[in-house]
């Protein structure tokens, strides 16, 4: 059994769902957040009986739900975001291996001071 090269694949593995998260899963996650409130606020506006009121509601509502998605659109997202993303996804992922890497040398350390034949 081969402790390192299990904990290397299971750290590969950890790494791209890490990556499919960062750059897939959580814009959309949270542009469909933004439209949810959007579409509340839009119900507020309308739900006001004063005509002027409405109309600038309306347009505010209406700006406010073409800029989150222009701005949450995945392609604007990479481009306003990527000096975020970029490093999220890989010096995160360096300093998250080689926290691990280290509390198991530590432990195998501790360990293997309690095993010494006497």
């Amino acid at each position: 059994m081969n402790i390192t090269r299990g904990f290397n694949r299971i750290f590969v593995v950890l790494a791209v769902v890490w990556a499919f998260y960062c750059l897939l899963v959580y814009p959309l996650h949270t542009r469909s957040g933004l439209i949810e409130f959007d579409v509340k606020q839009g119900g507020a506006c309308y739900g006001s009986s004063d005509s002027e009121f409405r109309k600038d509601c309306v347009k505010m509502w209406s700006d406010a739900v073409e800029k989150d998605s222009k701005q949450w659109a995945l392609v604007n997202y990479y481009k306003t975001n990527w000096e975020l993303i970029l490093p999220a996804i890989t010096i995160f992922r360096a300093i998250v291996y080689g926290l691990c890497r280290f509390i198991v040398f530590v432990f195998g350390w501790v360990y293997r001071g309690f095993n010494q034949p006497a």
